[in-house]
Order: structure tokens, then sequence, then C-alpha cells
């Protein structure tokens, strides 16, 4: 009986060491992956999308070197594409879009 005991604790503990190497094994892939995709998404360029107000048909180019600064400082090396005006979301809209937004947040006293 003992050496039947002795047999399953020893087939328990194989099973143990088995479940950690695999589970070790996965979390090494995913790192592996994760840092394989970010490197890809750093040696792309990138195109940074910014909306600057129009006047008249022309863009103020105060307004276009102020968003390159701030793209450049936040993202680093991008260029500015294209510049549009930005759609006019009615204020009950924009408002309502608020309140559903933060309907879910977590309100602490």
């Amino acid at each position: 009986m003992t050496d039947l005991i002795i047999k399953s604790l020893g087939m328990y503990g194989l099973t143990i060491v088995i479940s950690m190497l695999a589970a070790l094994l996965i979390k090494l892939i995913v790192v592996v992956i994760a840092k394989t995709e970010d490197s890809r998404k750093r040696a792309k360029s990138s195109v940074a999308s910014v909306q600057a107000p129009v006047l008249g048909g022309q863009v103020d180019p105060r307004h276009v070197a102020a968003i390159s600064a701030a793209v450049y400082a936040v993202l680093g090396s991008h260029r500015i594409v294209h510049i549009e005006r930005g759609k006019n979301i009615p204020s009950w809209a924009a408002e309502g879009k608020r309140q559903l937004q933060t309907s879910h947040n977590v309100h602490r006293t």
C-alpha cells in the first residue's frame, strides 16, 4: 500500500513539474512575440493624423508648427500628412457622449 502511495505522489510531482515547464515555455513565447511586434512597430515609419482649425480655406502656419512640435514631443519623428477642419458636433451631443463615457467610472468618496 505504501508503495502505491509513493508512486502516486511521484506521478503528481512529475505532473506539477511538467505543467510548470509548459507554463514557463508559453510565457517565454509570449514575451518574445511581444518584443518582436514592438520592434516592428518602431521600425515602420509612423504617420500622425492631426486636425487644425482652418481659417478662410487656409491653415494658419503657426498652428501647423505648434501641432508638429507637440507630435514630435509626444511621439517622436512624425510628419503631418493632412490637415482639415474638425467636425462640428452639437453641444448636446458632446455632453451626451461625455456622460455616457463617464457613466461607468467608479466614484470614490
